[in-house]
């Protein structure tokens, strides 16, 4: 759109279906956000400029909570929850980088991705923003700055908490380039560290 929008970080935000579809012009007057995706996406409307595409990892089964699931979810929305059994683990094959906003959202579920000591979780490219609400990321490994996450374009995390992530440079669990914004709230940062690679 016009203005940097972000995506509503959490999926039991007020604003989220908010308006029911008619009222305010919900689908009828008003059947587009300041980007251009269809209002309303779940039969009402969101309170702001932003309408995020929603998609759910898992139907409470551990088979349905895999790393294909989690990255089909985030190419194909921008804010993904989880429905997954108690302590789920989510193990990455490969860095994530998403090619618009995502924002993950784990409150409510005990859900870790981890990088196996082998990837980055996710490499977030200029002005694309991540904003992680509940969620454990350990065990990412990078061979430049940023073990779990590295930013260029914006970085909220609340909640969290980042553990055991590596990387040679500097920023063993984020690393946040320039001028992009930083946000962490109430969140662990533990035992993430710079390698000797």
């Amino acid at each position: 759109g016009l203005t940097r929008t972000l995506a509503i970080g959490t999926a039991t935000s007020l604003a989220i279906d908010a308006i029911p579809g008619g009222v305010l012009g919900c689908g009828t007057t008003i059947n587009a956000d300041q980007r251009g995706n269809l209002r309303p996406q779940n039969g009402s409307c969101e309170i702001g400029a932003f309408e995020p595409k929603r998609e759910i990892v898992g139907t409470g089964t551990a088979p349905s909570c895999a790393f294909a699931t989690l990255q089909s979810a985030i190419t194909n929305s921008e804010l993904v929850s989880f429905n997954c059994p108690p302590n789920t683990t989510i193990t990455f094959a490969s860095t994530i980088t998403p090619a618009h906003v995502v924002a993950l959202d784990g409150s409510g579920q005990s859900v870790t991705l981890s990088g196996n000591n082998s990837v980055r979780h996710f490499q977030m490219n200029s002005g694309i923003p991540l904003s992680l609400w509940g969620m454990t990321l350990t065990g990412g490994n990078a061979a430049s700055e940023g073990g779990a996450i590295r930013a260029t374009g914006g970085l909220a995390i609340f909640n969290s908490t980042l553990s055991n992530n590596t990387a040679p440079g500097g920023g063993g669990a984020v690393y946040v380039q320039g001028q992009s914004p930083l946000t962490v709230f109430n969140s662990t940062f533990s035992g993430d560290r710079k390698s000797t690679r």
